[in-house]
């Protein structure tokens, strides 16, 4: 449609960069999910309101094995708001939202 606008954002983009840096990223643990029923990568059984949950929510990229952490989406609202190209374009979010 012509004059239409949009910004798509790059989760996998997103989340390479924080695999590649996870230090200035604040995370720690990218492999194990936070909450999860065991077995490899904490991610069996899922999340579920019998499974365990780590402490320290913050500093993990998966909250369950499909889901990011708040803290991993924080991220993706920042990147996709205010850019770089690198994880959203054509325009960023905040483009979109002020034309």
């Amino acid at each position: 449609m012509q004059g239409m606008e949009y910004a798509i954002g790059s989760a996998y983009e997103l989340v390479s960069s924080i695999v590649e840096d996870p230090q200035s990223a604040g995370l720690t643990e990218l492999k194990s999910a936070c909450c999860g029923g065991g077995g490899r990568f904490n991610a069996d059984g899922g999340c579920t309101p019998s499974a365990g949950y780590c402490g320290n929510r913050g500093k993990f990229l998966f909250w369950d094995f499909l889901h990011p952490t708040q803290a991993t989406s924080r991220l993706a609202g920042r990147a996709f708001y205010d850019g770089p190209a690198r994880f959203v374009g054509p325009i960023t979010f905040r483009q979109l939202a002020e034309a």
